[in-house]
């Protein structure tokens, strides 16, 4: 899913009420921003933020510390209350989760297999293609293995093709320095 796709999700309204609208984005938000699982998310409580951190307990009981997008910050009131929660004020369940991006998937009008899981694909995506380091995406997303990271990387042919112009585009500039200082 591209920065486009994820927008088009954004602005996608499905629910009744305007609190409840605003509170699904924010889950967009944050799994498209941080990384998170979607079994982490839901286990998100206000009070885990500290100094524009996140810490998040992960699979195998791991702890490790997501970064925060500034504009994400002020949801964060040190409540000791979950972060997503139902009009019963009980946290939120995956399900419930994987429900509303399928049916804002349905209302959209996008065809393309989307899953909580493919955000985190996304994330790894979009800070690789601005030049993140490939071991502070590891970090983020809580990796063993570099190598499980380098997998969730899903460039575009776009995306391929407009590197590997900079390629030549580079070569041929420096072809052509070469042979006029070679005159």
């Amino acid at each position: 899913m591209d920065e486009k796709e994820f927008n088009q999700l954004k602005f996608t309204g499905i629910e009744h009420s305007k609190k409840t609208y605003q509170r699904n984005n924010l889950i967009l938000d944050f799994l498209f921003y941080t990384g998170v699982r979607v079994s982490e998310l839901v286990n998100i409580r206000a009070n885990d933020y500290h100094n524009e951190q996140l810490k998040i307990h992960g699979k195998g009981n791991k702890v490790r510390f997501v970064c925060i997008p500034p504009w994400l910050e002020k949801y964060f009131n040190h409540s000791p209350n979950y972060l997503f929660i139902n009009r019963n004020n009980n946290k939120l369940d995956t399900l419930v989760i994987r429900q509303i991006i399928q049916q804002r998937l349905k209302s959209a009008g996008i065809k393309k297999p989307i899953t909580p899981h493919s955000f985190r694909r996304s994330f790894t995506t979009l800070l690789h293609n601005n030049g993140a380091k490939l071991t502070i995406i590891q970090n983020l997303l809580g990796h063993d293995s570099i190598l499980t990271t380098e997998k969730y990387i899903q460039n575009t042919q776009q995306t391929i093709y407009e590197e590997y112009s900079k390629l030549w585009k580079n070569h041929h500039t420096n072809l052509l320095k070469s042979n006029l200082e070679a005159i």
